[in-house]
């Protein structure tokens, strides 16, 4: 069997792009249930999203209560809507806590994260939309004892990572190259609010033909009112091209899977072993343990 240039390409292309569906390269949360619009606490409490976008940057560790236990005592003094809100809010952290508790089992890792901001582009290659989270946190959220109560954790050992199925879109769609957070950013285990903006220029500035003196101030201002995540008819209507871009400081909380990007490397090896072959003549007399 000939290992060719073309089959390791293909395999790597696969790992590299990923797929529109997942969370990665479409953080438009529409019906999903592990899809979780951070403005959506604003239910419970108009200022709790800001405030954990402030926590989210200033703390470590981070221990954040979402509770609606001492802001809404009654749901009965509630309007219909509002209490059909706080309901579907318990049921979708209740769907996040139990879809992780089941990967984590099942896999040793926890996927549970939040991605925030979100770059919003039209691909290159194809004209379609990609709105992806550009960082991701992971995070843990944990059921408290106190009634409708969740608690937000994150330590040292948790990381912050530039959304790498994005890297590898952007690459592949359009030979853009995103360089990851160098170490030196993370020495802290924080990303603060000057950090952030830095990272957002730098990405618009490498994406964009054309920015803006004020991007910064911009970023800024945005930075201080978190945005709900739009749906896809409204980001379908703007004038975006694969050189216009823009960035939605909107986020979620997910499942974020754990990427492939060793196995991507381990292809890029493979690469420079052109015309190497696997000899299989001997091969009859051995059984492989599949996992």
């Amino acid at each position: 069997m000939e290992i060719t240039e073309k089959l390791l390409i293909e395999l790597q292309n696969r790992l590299k792009v990923g797929s529109r569906r997942g969370v990665h390269l479409n953080a438009i949360p529409a019906r999903s249930r592990y899809k979780f619009d951070l403005t959506r606490l604003s239910h419970i409490d108009k200022d709790l999203p800001k405030k954990f976008i402030n926590s989210l940057l200033t703390e470590q560790p981070l221990k954040f209560k979402i509770s609606w236990k001492d802001n809404v005592p009654d749901l009965n003094s509630l309007f219909e809507d509002d209490q059909a809100q706080l309901v579907k809010i318990t049921k979708s952290f209740e769907n996040l806590i139990n879809q992780t508790a089941a990967i984590e089992s099942e896999k040793g890792i926890n996927t549970f994260g939040f991605g925030f901001p979100l770059l919003v582009r039209r691909d290159q290659s194809d004209k379609k939309l990609t709105v992806a989270p550009i960082l991701v946190w992971s995070l843990r959220i944990k059921r408290s004892k106190e009634f409708n109560t969740w608690v937000i954790h994150r330590d040292e050992d948790d990381p912050i990572y530039i959304n790498e199925v994005l890297i590898n879109h952007l690459q592949n769609d359009s030979k853009i190259e995103i360089e990851k957070l160098s170490s030196d950013l993370l020495d802290d285990g924080l990303i603060d609010k000057d950090e952030l903006l830095d990272i957002c220029v730098r990405i618009i500035e490498t994406i964009n033909s054309t920015t803006p003196n004020d991007l910064r101030e911009t970023f800024k201002e945005k930075l201080e009112n978190v945005k709900s995540i739009s749906d896809k008819k409204h980001y379908e209507k703007l004038p975006l091209t694969s050189n216009n871009s823009f960035i939605e400081f909107g986020g979620l909380f997910s499942i974020f899977e754990v990427q492939k990007q060793n196995i991507i490397h381990d292809y890029g090896n493979m690469l420079d072993l052109e015309g190497a072959t696997i000899d299989l003549e001997d091969m009859e007399e051995h059984t492989f343990q599949p996992i």
